[in-house]
């Protein structure tokens, strides 16, 4: 049976960044399950996406999970500045400092989070609107995980 849970999981990465620095302004963090009345922005999406389960081995068959954890981060734009250049480098500082994705007792939740054997870190900015509403900023930066089960 595994015992990687993919919600504890992104609660425990939510956890993290929402007091990295450069993040604390973010209005709004939200990932599957947690519930938000209103979505403010700047705001940030926490997403498991492109995973992948296999065993590590045939003699102590436990899950390997590979995966990507996806951060979609929302702006208004109301001038023709931005703020996601700042938002860019301070997730990537926060997965650079928290390699193992600690939880708040200090127990790594993942072998590795982060560029590792050929995986790296993904991202694209593009600019859209979300409900029709004001025009939006956004990034989305992908960052390879793995996790294995004990």
């Amino acid at each position: 049976m595994s015992t990687f849970n993919p919600i504890t999981f992104l609660a425990n990465v939510k956890r993290i960044f929402s007091a990295a620095t450069g993040l604390t302004g973010i209005a709004t963090w939200s990932y599957p399950t947690l519930q938000t009345s209103e979505v403010k922005y700047p705001a940030v999406f926490i997403e498991i996406i492109g995973g992948e389960t296999g065993w590590y081995s045939t003699s102590d068959p436990n899950s390997l999970h590979r995966f990507y954890v996806r951060f979609v981060v929302f702006e208004d734009q109301t001038t023709s500045s931005s703020s996601l250049g700042s938002y860019f480098s301070s997730i990537i500082d926060a997965v650079v400092a928290n390699p193992y994705l600690k939880d708040s007792e200090q127990v790594a939740t993942c072998e590795y989070f982060g560029a590792y054997e050929g995986r790296s870190i993904g991202f694209d900015v593009a600019s859209t609107e979300i409900s029709g509403q004001l025009s939006k900023n956004a990034i989305r930066i992908d960052v390879p995980c793995k996790v294995r089960d004990t």
